[in-house]
Formats: structure tokens, C-alpha cells, sequence
């Protein structure tokens, strides 16, 4: 798995202009004389099938058991946001239809994100929900017992449908999650 989590990594570097050519290609020929492709990644699979279906940029993560958990691009979060929430929830058996983010936290959130950014897209990324959840945490003892989940997502493996930013990307290596990205910068552009 590490050597193919090293191909995406150098497709990935490769396709932002950070990589060469000779790396991807050195890589892919020890996938070759070993008899591994990127589908013996079996996390890949949901990750690209969920995210051509809905049409929307998603990541994908196995649990120990198996369950794939997946999180996708909304207004409201980001795919790696919307994977960790999703994640934690699952782990720490919190149902689905309970909100862990208040809706003043939130709103105060993107009344900033829009006084002070140039983008048009003012979804959360993963580094703001971190901060978000943990101040909710003081006032919600659910989100306190999610957050303790997090050490849970330690050894999992994650791909994502595109290439994240790299603090999200950052993150989740912090968390332990072995992630892998699609070697595509905007989600469905070559």
C-alpha cells in the first residue's frame, strides 16, 4: 500500500507542477515488476463512484471494520470537513441527523469568511471545523464524546477524488489517515 500511496503522491506532485515525470514513471514501473495497480487501493474505488455519481468532489475513508464512510463538497463544508464530521459521528455512534456544529458558530463563521476572503466559495475547511468543533465541545457534551473519536481515525485509509489543499491535506497526516488524492487539481479537469 505505501508504495502505491507514493504513485498518487508523486501524480499529485507532478500534476502541481512540484514533481517530474521520471519519479511517476520510476514508481509505476516497481508497481509493475511487483503486479500491484492503484485498484488493489480497494478506498479508491468508493471514493471515484461516489464521486462521479453525485457529481461533486468527495473523499472516502475505510474503518477497521470495513464501513466506508464518505464525506462530500457542499456550500456548507468541504469534502475532507464533511469526511471527518461524518467519520467521528460513525465511530462514536452519534446519529446522523444530529448537528454537531451550532448554527451561531456557523453563521458567525461565514459572516467573517465573507467580510474577509476574495473567494465566492465560503465552505469550511477541515482546519476551521477543527476550531468550530472544539468551541461547541465547551457547551455540547455530544461533540466532546465525538472529538474523543479522533485518536480512532489513527492507521485508516482515505482517498479523495481530487487533490485537497495542502493544510487539509496536512491534517488529516496529523490525524494518521493514509490519504491518497486523484491527480486532479479542480475535480474534474484534466
Amino acid at each position: 500500500m505505501e508504495i502505491i500511496r507514493r504513485y498518487y503522491a508523486s501524480l499529485c506532485d507532478f500534476k502541481r507542477g512540484i514533481g517530474n515525470k521520471e519519479t511517476v514513471e520510476t514508481i509505476k514501473k516497481l508497481m509493475n515488476n511487483i503486479g500491484i495497480t492503484t485498484q488493489d487501493r480497494e478506498i479508491v474505488k468508493y471514493a471515484l463512484e461516489k464521486s462521479e455519481k453525485e457529481n461533486v468532489n468527495t473523499v472516502a475513508i475505510m474503518l477497521e471494520n470495513g464501513k466506508v464512510i464518505t464525506g462530500k463538497e457542499s456550500e456548507l463544508l468541504s469534502s475532507s470537513s464533511a469526511l471527518l464530521i461524518n467519520t467521528i459521528k460513525e465511530i462514536s455512534g452519534i446519529p446522523d441527523d444530529v448537528y454537531l456544529l451550532s448554527p451561531s458558530v456557523l453563521e458567525s463563521i461565514f459572516k467573517l469568511k465573507q467580510k474577509t476572503s476574495y473567494k465566492r466559495n465560503y465552505s469550511l475547511n477541515l482546519p476551521e471545523v477543527l476550531i468550530a468543533l472544539s468551541i461547541c465541545s465547551k457547551t455540547n457534551p455530544i461533540i466532546e464524546k465525538t472529538l474523543e473519536a479522533i485518536d480512532k481515525l489513527r492507521g485508516l485509509e482515505a482517498h479523495s477524488s481530487y487533490i485537497i489543499s495542502q493544510s487539509e491535506q496536512k491534517i488529516l497526516k496529523s490525524l494518521g489517515i493514509n490519504l491518497t488524492c486523484e491527480p486532479k487539481l479542480l475535480g474534474y479537469e484534466e
